[in-house]
């Protein structure tokens, strides 16, 4: 749990969003 809250939840949502949308998270890491 500790990861989880170390991430900010904005972020978090950020990368669900993405999961569902494209199936793989992008944060333009390249």
């Amino acid at each position: 749990m500790g990861l989880a809250f170390a991430i900010p939840i904005n972020i978090a949502l950020e990368v669900v969003e993405q999961l569902k949308n494209n199936g793989k998270f992008s944060r333009g890491v390249s």
